[in-house]
């Protein structure tokens, strides 16, 4: 048998610190999975989601990716109608618990 090492972490609670580190782990992850937040609400109407969107997917067929996914807030009609002439809707509701400390 072979001889195994085991690193162990510790688990903290996060401080203040910490957050320039997160942040941009949290920028980099963002990035990485194409995330591209919100439109604002002054340019909603003009095309701004769906140049967005086809941007991605121009950039997609170039790599030779597959598949794209996102989400939406379910109450959030008019992305909704859009998203729905573009993509297909999956059925999928995300939940989500929060755990007290």
């Amino acid at each position: 048998m072979s001889e195994q090492s085991v690193q162990l972490i510790a688990v903290r609670p996060p401080v203040t610190s910490d957050k320039p580190s997160w942040s941009d782990l949290w920028a980099q992850y963002n990035a990485f999975y194409g995330r591209i937040g919100d439109t604002a609400p002054t340019a909603r109407g003009f095309g701004v989601a769906r140049s967005l969107i086809d941007g991605v997917k121009t950039m997609c067929e170039a790599r030779n990716v597959m598949d794209v996914y996102w989400h939406t807030q379910s109450d959030n009609a008019a992305a909704r109608l859009l998203y729905d002439r573009l993509a297909q809707n999956t059925g999928f509701v995300v939940y989500r618990m929060r755990i007290s400390p």
